[in-house]
């Protein structure tokens, strides 16, 4: 099952359910906004392509483990006109991402815009923000408090892109970043 939602303004608040999980098995959906869209928790897969998503230990890589090719289950964010962000900073505490380390999994797309930290001078370090899928952006924006960690989805390859191509066609820097591990960016 296909599920595409159009919001013609901004998403003040996107979270996943129990344990941060956004988009069951055999699922996939696709968030497309005119303008900013506000992540405010974890989204994660019911099922992962990946049993492990790779990291660090000390200034040891650990490189991810993505071998459920079969897990059908997607999940695209769009951004036409803004921006991606990870809440902080908000008086609201609803609109801020309250986790140290979140995982998100999915493809982020902010052609005019950026995909990173909503307030990226609250620099009090929080953790990592584990990034399974890829990323498409305009601009580059900081992180702010989180360091990033990207593990390319290879179910990628396969096509089926959500988001469309035409989209990225639009002076979208860094698409499709394939890593073999990780990338810490500040």
């Amino acid at each position: 099952m296909r599920l595409r939602v159009q919001v013609d303004g901004r998403v003040e608040r996107l979270e996943g359910g129990p344990f941060g999980r956004a988009v069951a098995e055999g699922v996939g959906v696709e968030l497309v906004a005119a303008g900013d869209v506000r992540v405010v928790s974890s989204l994660v897969y019911e099922r992962s392509p990946c049993a492990f998503v790779g990291g660090r230990s000390g200034e040891r890589l650990l490189p991810s483990r993505c071998d459920d090719l079969a897990a059908a289950n997607r999940l695209a964010v769009l951004s036409l006109g803004g921006s991606i962000v990870l809440g902080q900073g908000n008086a609201d505490a609803s609109l801020n991402l309250d986790e140290d380390n979140p995982r998100l999994q999915g493809q982020f797309l902010a052609p005019r815009g950026s995909v990173g930290a909503e307030r990226p001078e609250l620099s009090s370090a929080r953790g990592v923000a584990f990034v399974l899928g890829s990323l498409a952006m305009g601009r580059w924006a900081p992180w702010g408090p989180w360091q990033l960690s990207l593990t390319y989805d290879p179910r990628l390859q396969r096509g089926g892109f959500l988001g469309g191509e035409g989209v990225l066609a639009s002076g979208v820097l860094g698409v499709y970043l394939r890593l073999e591990g990780e990338q810490r960016a500040r």
